[in-house]
């Protein structure tokens, strides 16, 4: 019997959007969401994605995609440091997908579009 060929990775793409946020007396909120495809563009369901603070590396939470390959994560009210809230808003979030047996990691940034 021959030995089994090795599998090669396959290269993944994270699309992170501009989501709606608000800070209501003194905690702020989104939804944040992310898209995961191959690299044939098919949409990669039920991976983990991780949702991340871009300037303060504070993970907010984490959520799987859904069949279209899409993950989102709504913050509630967790976000309750002032300085946390205005870093996210200035500087957005990081999607991260930290890879998998068959598919390399990925990341992209988002953006809040925060209002009161």
């Amino acid at each position: 019997m021959a030995p089994e060929a090795p599998k090669v990775k396959r290269t993944t793409f994270l699309e992170a959007n501009t989501v709606k946020g608000s800070a209501l007396q003194g905690k702020a909120k989104a939804k944040v969401e992310a898209v995961l495809t191959d690299e044939d563009g098919q949409r990669l369901p039920n991976q983990l994605i991780h949702f991340y603070v871009a300037g303060g590396g504070q993970e907010l939470g984490s959520a799987r995609t859904n069949d279209q390959g899409k993950a989102t994560f709504d913050t509630g009210s967790h976000i309750s440091d002032p300085q946390l809230m205005a870093t996210a808003a200035l500087s957005g979030y990081v999607a991260e997908f930290k890879g998998s047996r068959t598919y390399y990691s990925s990341e992209a940034k988002g953006s809040f579009n925060v209002g009161l």
